[in-house]
């Protein structure tokens, strides 16, 4: 473009002729240059600089999170719509789709049982749990009688320890004559006697406690492994409520058994801890009394304090374990409510309210389902279009986040899998905001670049930014150009310019730019006459293209013009209408 105005001076310069023109108040003859008007084409255009770009680019991500398993393309592959790029692990989100599967089963089951109405299985369950809640709240009565009934005894034994220890000290402290050693040596025997008769006690209840708690564990086992393998095989769901609720029944005999347990041992943890006391007392009212002494008075108070202490103990664990009954009390007499609810409940025709909630449950568990699908899915990276893989930033094993599956690059998103069409460029470029508004979509253009040398490509306009974009408080537009021909010999990046025709007129008068003077607002030109006088006239200019000035008005055909020389700063208030510069500055070329 670039060679073409310079040819267009060339041939102005050759058409303007070189005078010699006297001025009456000159010293001597100068020499001027002139030119004549002559009839022409002139058009104007809008230069446009930027870089060659494909009007779709991908950036491709993973809609799930996971480990990337398999890379099967490399940079500068061709690539067609639909083809799998690249995938993570999927294994967790197969089993999430499977889950959403059985619960859309699960849903469905639901709404057909719910509007055939009860079956006789069902109302048989009903029942069943109602008989099972009622017998774990009998359980759960005894079990609170029996821990009663042992806080009573275990503290009624801590009571009588404080009490013999007390006895004791007021013993020790009045003195003991000699005569009574005998007893008190007997006291100790059968003390010692105690003690072994209270552990040996004590051991075998651990070990029939043992074989009471096994029992009930093993029974919570089996109904847990029953209830494992029915849903494991998806039985009915009669036969699944009825497993639920001989699990409940089961863990609510092992709690009431624990409880027992426990109760029972406390007891004779406490008579053994009783005995325990009772033969030290013995033991040290032989030693004490023997040989009466202020120690014996200090161990008797320490008896004292000890029988007190675990008095303290012993109710306060009678407490807790009253609370933990009646905690098992309440949880019998809410089971059995329950079970009396389910029953009512299960017995009873579906209502409409409920048939209308079961099909809103098989709706959402649809939802879910598809959901789970569009992410098994979004293992995958596929191309959505037939283009070149350009960008790969992923590599096998690699974790990685989950994005949003396909973005245009215009969005600013950087994926993982850049795919781009580079069968159909276009040159986008830059218009300033005094030019972009000469410009419309389809107005043809010149395209140049420096990879192509001295060829060019033509092309129209196929996009104009409504959107401006203010830089230092200069505003501009993207212009963007396609070339006609598929085969441009350009690359994505390349730099390239366009030069968009926004008029034309033709048959226009026309004079060299040199030639109009501009002052004040007004322009006018110097009319050289044939004696070489010149007469300044003023004229109303057209387009210019820098070169050439159209003349409106003022000057006629074949007249002769003077021609001004550029000033030495390079600039002229010169020219006509149309001149400018900065990006995308509009010029006219000569034709």
């Amino acid at each position: 473009m670039r060679r073409w105005l310079i040819l267009a001076a060339v041939l102005v310069l050759a058409a303007a002729g070189v005078v010699v023109v006297a001025h009456p108040f000159a010293s001597a003859a100068q020499t001027v240059r002139t030119a004549t008007a002559t009839r022409g084409t002139i058009v104007s255009a809008v230069d446009l600089s930027g870089t060659v770009q494909s009007p779709t680019v991908d950036e491709l991500s993973f809609g799930a999170a996971g480990s990337v398993t398999a890379l099967k393309v490399n940079v500068g592959d061709r690539v067609v719509p639909g083809q799998v790029l690249a995938t993570i692990d999927h294994t967790l989100l197969d089993a999430q789709l499977a889950a959403a599967k059985a619960q859309l089963a699960a849903a469905k089951a639901r709404l057909v049982v719910d509007q055939q109405g009860p079956t006789a299985d069902v109302v048989a369950a009903a029942a069943d749990s109602v008989t099972q809640a009622n017998l774990a709240l009998k359980a759960a009565q005894q079990a609170a009688s029996d821990t009663d009934a042992s806080n009573k005894l275990t503290i009624t034994a801590a009571e009588m320890a404080v009490t013999n220890a007390t006895n004791q000290l007021a013993t020790d402290q009045a003195g003991l004559p000699p005569d009574q050693l005998a007893p008190l040596q007997d006291a100790v025997a059968q003390a010692q006697q105690n003690l072994a008769n209270a552990q040996q006690s004590l051991s075998d209840l651990q070990g029939q406690n043992a074989q009471s708690l096994k029992a009930a564990q093993l029974s919570v086992a089996n109904a847990q492994e029953k209830l494992n393998n029915d849903l494991a095989i998806r039985a009915p769901a009669t036969t699944i409520t009825a497993d639920q609720q001989a699990f409940t029944a089961a863990q609510s005999a092992y709690d009431a058994t624990q409880l027992k347990v426990t109760s029972s041992e406390h007891q004779a943890e406490a008579q053994v801890a009783s005995a325990q006391q009772a033969l030290t007392t013995a033991q040290h009212n032989f030693d004490l009394k023997s040989t009466p002494s202020s120690t014996a008075i200090a161990a008797d108070q320490q008896a004292l304090a000890s029988a007190q202490q675990n008095l303290d103990a012993a109710r306060q664990r009678a407490e807790q374990s009253q609370h933990q009954a009646a905690n098992q009390l309440a949880s019998g007499r809410a089971s059995v409510a329950s079970a009396a609810n389910g029953y009512q409940t299960k017995v009873a025709p579906a209502t409409a309210d409920q048939i209308a909630a079961d099909q809103q449950s098989v709706a959402s568990a649809q939802g879910q389902l598809v959901s789970a699908q569009q992410a098994a899915s979004s293992a995958a990276i596929a191309s959505p279009i037939a283009g070149t893989v350009t960008a790969v930033n992923i590599v096998v094993g690699q974790r990685v986040s989950a994005g949003p599956g396909a973005a245009s690059a215009a969005s600013g998103a950087t994926g993982l899998i850049e795919v781009t069409d580079l069968s159909s460029l276009q040159i986008v470029g830059q218009a300033a905001e005094t030019d972009v508004v000469r410009l419309s979509l389809g107005q043809p253009a010149t395209i140049t670049a420096d990879a192509l040398g001295t060829s060019t490509l033509t092309g129209k306009v196929c996009r104009i930014s409504p959107v401006g974009v203010a830089v230092q408080g200069v505003t501009s537009y993207d212009v963007t150009v396609c070339p006609d021909a598929a085969d441009t010999g350009l690359l994505v990046g390349m730099s390239a310019s366009a030069s968009v025709i926004v008029e034309r007129h033709d048959d226009a008068l026309l004079v060299p730019s040199l030639a109009v003077v501009t002052s004040s607002g007004q322009q006018a030109v110097q009319i050289v006459g044939p004696d070489g006088k010149t007469v300044a006239t003023q004229v109303q200019t057209g387009l210019t293209n820098g070169q050439q000035t159209e003349i409106l008005s003022g000057l006629q055909e074949g007249q002769t013009v003077q021609l001004s020389l550029p000033s030495a700063g390079g600039t002229q208030n010169r020219g006509g209408a149309g001149g400018g510069g900065g990006p995308g500055f509009f010029r006219g070329l000569g034709g």
